[in-house]
């Protein structure tokens, strides 16, 4: 029995615990992560296991019920029954069922018990893979071409960090190890699809059958992943943690009108129209220390997520490539808080004061840039003097900033957050909590719902004839209200190659007097004045220098504080509601009702005014409607009704009708005029004596023809005649004065 201390705890990229023996392999040695370098398996390639003639009849799988009762089901295959022994302990963990499979890769058509997809200088192009699927009587076989993780433009960076002589500067290489793949399955090449990597082993996610299956080597002690059995388990949907209490200011943006513009100016290919989005990765120390600081396994963690993702999109017209990673090796650039909401704002202050440099220096910025051979898997690379190469920076659609669920515990009890409706914005943003406990397709999953509400998901309701199962990634419920976020052109920016052309439809709109999309706020609204350049960053401060930390509204962001109760409304003052019973909506006359809040809610009650038809009395003091009632007589002047909340007088209606100098007219206008006119008393009807006054309006001193543009459209008259030898002026406009709209 060999001592404790012969064994080394190593953690796999999958997330698992491997104890790998003293007497391993050299190479195996070397990576301590469990993953080996593309340099570390070409020695292996051709000498590792025997070649087999192509065979369709080799049983190469069991199935697994109960463990250790089901080791006994796979004593027919000889490779896998000692390594299941071994790694009983591990496999006790797992739920069941599940399967077990040796893979049979197909090469230059002959089969092998290898998974390495490594050729001399890369990996291949394509591959085959013959395996057994849990409950399946035959084995199937998938084929496989390279996946769209990386683009074919060569677009890729991995940024790190480098202390010298106590100054840091930013690191960077370029060429990623793409041995990640997308096919399916040959016997359902229509109606199934694969997403795996074989940087290590095969991993990643199979449909078949309308069922996902998860697929990873065995970590038993004296395995090396390529030639390890394999685990297949099929994905058992769980509900998504949500907190309907945690408090965010987003407001629900108007896709509908934007759909129903598009529609208008005959946009009706764009869900056929490839959206090409670019994602960026931050990976914070936490979860880089939950890696064992292994840079490999980091960046082909990150590469195997977007690889699902792409799984996930796989129904809609989107492409998802990874443009950058982001590996915070020197300790965080920003606060990690333990609210996931503060950690938001933290890391889209960070974005936008990353985005601000790089703009001021776009033209110098030189950066250390490295090829992957270069690469120390147990740390970041060391670049050699003079390797240095301008680096054009482009920006990402997407950040998504990843932590570690072992260090950090949100208090809202959610495992991601992402700005809502924010693509093509300065603002498209998530934070996902990662455990590595967990497989690499939940991980993906949260990633996935995260861009599709970046997308605009949440703004369409579920359709009636679907359902929008939360436990699912995309329900067809999902997919068609993702269908309309694309058609509505809020995306719009995902449909053009050009780089310039896609940030020309990236602009900041941050304090320009207007909540936007993906800001919860406004800087002005709260005593922070902001200098407002389009295109810019929005954080011309004014009125002193405003933290996110000292104002509640982040000038830089647009985004609330995390201890913001509200935002706006008449009883919302510095992010905190006001005190109960405080004025919030004066009286406008005596017809009307003061409000008041109510301590609970940040907008003013409904306004309330007395019933319409109320008396009322107009006073010179306080109505600046008495003052053209004033040469009007007296019982004009003080009496009047309640309508809609004011204290209405004829003169007033002359005056927003005819202009400030009008008035009522006479009464021999009402008496004579409104008795003759057909519908001066409502339509098809002439006024009696006791209504005239009530009928249509007649003024006098006004101007030539009404001011409002809508009144101009009807007729109206200018009536000039004499009664009592005086001269009366009666002008009029075919409209009832209890239909105006002024």
């Amino acid at each position: 029995m060999r001592p404790p201390s012969f064994w080394v705890v190593v953690l796999a990229s999958c997330g698992f615990l491997i104890l790998m023996s003293a007497h391993a392999t050299d190479n195996a040695a070397a990576d301590i992560s469990g993953v080996t370098s593309v340099n570390s398996l070409k020695p292996h390639i051709s000498n590792r296991v025997p070649l087999h003639p192509l065979s369709g009849d080799q049983n190469i799988g069991c199935d697994c019920y109960s463990v250790p009762e089901c080791f006994t089901n796979c004593s027919f295959v000889p490779q896998i029954r000692p390594r299941l022994l071994g790694s009983r302990e591990f496999l006790q963990t797992l739920p069941t069922p599940f399967g077990v499979t040796m893979l049979q890769q197909l090469r230059r058509k002959r089969l092998k018990y290898d998974t390495s997809t490594a050729s001399k200088w890369s990996y291949f192009q394509q591959a085959q893979f013959r395996l057994s699927l849990l409950g399946s009587e035959k084995a199937i076989q998938i084929k496989l071409k390279k996946s769209s993780v990386f683009s074919a433009d060569g677009d890729y960076s991995t940024l790190f960090y480098r202390s010298r002589n106590g100054i840091v500067s930013e690191v960077e290489f370029t060429r990623p190890e793409d041995c990640f793949y997308t096919g399916e399955v040959e016997t359902a090449p229509n109606t199934s699809y694969a997403a795996v990597d074989t940087c290590s082993g095969l991993r990643g996610a199979i449909f078949y059958q309308n069922v996902t299956y998860v697929i990873f080597p065995l970590p038993c002690p004296s395995c090396e992943p390529q030639t390890a059995p394999h685990l297949i388990l099929p994905w058992q949907a769980t509900p998504v943690a949500r907190n309907a209490s945690m408090r965010t200011f987003w407001k629900p943006v108007d896709l509908m009108a934007m759909l129903q513009t598009s529609l208008e100016r005959g946009v009706s290919a764009a869900t056929d129209t490839l959206h090409t989005l670019w994602l960026e990765f931050i990976v914070d120390e936490n979860l880089l220390r939950e890696f064992g600081d292994n840079f490999t396994t980091t960046i082909r963690y990150t590469a195997s997520v977007v690889n699902l993702v792409n799984f996930h999109f796989r129904d809609l017209p989107i492409r998802i490539h990874l443009l950058r990673t982001q590996v915070w090796n020197l300790g965080n650039r920003m606060p990690v808080e333990r609210s996931i909401k503060a950690t938001l704002n933290g890391i889209q202050r960070y974005r936008s004061e990353q985005g601000s440099v790089s703009s001021r220096v776009e033209g110098a910025l030189r950066r250390h840039k490295r090829n992957p051979q270069d690469l120390d898997d147990s740390g970041p690379p060391q670049p050699s003097p003079g390797a240095f190469k301008h680096v054009e920076y482009r920006k990402s659609d997407i950040t998504l900033f990843l932590t570690s669920s072992t260090e950090i515990e949100f208090v809202e009890g959610v495992d991601y957050i992402a700005v809502p409706g924010s693509i093509c914005t300065p603002r498209g943003t998530a934070v996902v909590r990662v455990n590595l406990t967990d497989f690499e397709f939940h991980v993906a999953r949260l990633v996935s719902k995260s861009i599709a509400e970046i997308l605009g998901i949440l703004s369409f309701p579920c359709p009636e004839m679907y359902s929008c199962d939360d436990r699912e990634v995309f329900s067809r419920g999902d997919l068609s209200r993702l269908r309309l976020a694309l058609l509505s052109g809020i995306s719009a920016c995902l449909r053009s190659a050009s780089v310039e052309e896609r940030e020309s439809l990236t602009i900041d709109t941050c304090g320009n007097g207007v909540v936007d999309r993906g800001e919860e706020c406004e800087p002005h609204q709260h005593g922070i004045t902001v200098n407002f350049q389009p295109g810019g960053t929005g954080s011309g401060i004014v009125n002193g220098s405003v933290s996110s930390s000292t104002g509640c509204c982040d000038p830089k962001t647009c985004l609330a504080d995390v201890h913001a109760v509200c935002v706006d409304g008449a009883c919302c003052r510095g992010c905190q509601l006001v005190s109960r019973g405080r004025l919030c909506r004066p009286a406008r006359d005596q017809c009307d009702l003061p409000e008041f809040c109510s301590g609970l809610e940040p907008n003013c009650p409904s306004d309330l005014y007395l019933e319409n038809g109320m008396p009322c009395r107009v006073d010179a003091k306080t109505s600046e409607e008495s003052t053209a009632a004033a040469s009007v007589g007296a019982e004009e002047r003080e009496n009047a009704l309640c309508y809609e909340g004011r204290c209405p007088t004829r003169s007033s209606h002359c005056k927003a009708l005819w202009g400030p100098s009008a008035r009522t007219a006479d009464e021999f206008c009402y008496t004579s005029l409104n008795k003759n006119i057909d519908s001066a008393c409502g339509e098809g009807v002439i006024c009696e004596d006791e209504n005239t006054m009530c009928g249509l309006l007649h003024c006098r001193d006004g101007t030539d023809e009404p001011l409002p543009v809508e009144a101009r459209s009807l007729s109206f008259f200018n009536l000039r005649t004499q009664h009592d030898r005086q001269k009366i002026q009666c002008q009029r406009q075919n409209l009832h004065v209890g239909h105006a709209p002024y």
